[in-house]
């Protein structure tokens, strides 16, 4: 287990998922990349009588290690609550808070990404790539990955996502963007982390 743990997460983190994993034993399962979440907490259900945790295996290390401690802190949650509390609500969000500040103390994450993980868990989001800052962070250290987002563009800014759909950038409407589909014409709402590459 600890090789294959050494392949997604940081060295210093394997330790503390160990512990996790014999207080709140669960399937964790890594997955193909998946557009809508980077991660997954199942709690039992019907036939499948055990807790089960997946995490897209595309992520660098620092990307799966923080979506892991999110999915974690919904398992131990669950666990403590049942349904009795809001997937994100206050309950989860200090449990997750605590269990990063743990990794932080534990030496889990790099010098450059300390800032931005503290501020992070002193108000966590439904999801890293809902704080942008993180984000953005945690992508520089994936190797041979963009870093031109959405957000980043000027508005009118002609761009191609992943799958080869060209847009056009449009103002932003609360968290997305209003963007027009070059050949079709059609209005889409892109996230602002979006992926881009710019064309003429």
């Amino acid at each position: 287990m600890r090789n294959l743990l050494l392949k997604h997460i940081p060295e210093n983190a394997v330790e503390f998922y160990r512990v996790w994993w014999e207080q709140y034993p669960h399937q964790l399962v890594i997955t193909k990349p998946r557009k809508t979440k980077l991660g997954d907490y199942r709690p039992p259900h019907g036939r499948r009588g055990f807790h089960k945790i997946t995490v897209n295996g595309d992520l660098n290390k620092y990307e799966f290690f923080v979506t892991l401690v999110h999915e974690v802190a919904h398992l131990i949650t669950h666990v403590k609550y049942g349904r009795s509390v809001s997937p994100h609500g206050k309950e989860w969000k200090q449990k997750y808070s605590e269990l990063l500040k743990e990794t932080i103390k534990g030496n889990c994450f790099p010098n450059e990404l300390i800032n931005q993980i503290n501020k992070h868990s002193n108000n966590p989001s439904a999801s890293s790539c809902v704080d942008i800052e993180l984000y953005k962070s945690l992508r520089k250290f994936s190797v041979g990955k963009s870093l031109l987002l959405v957000e980043d563009i000027e508005f009118g800014a002609k761009f191609i996502l992943k799958g080869g759909k060209r847009f056009i950038k449009g103002q932003k409407l609360r968290k997305r963007f209003k963007c027009e589909e070059i050949e079709t014409g059609k209005t889409y709402l892109v996230s602002p982390i979006a992926e881009v590459r710019l064309i003429a």
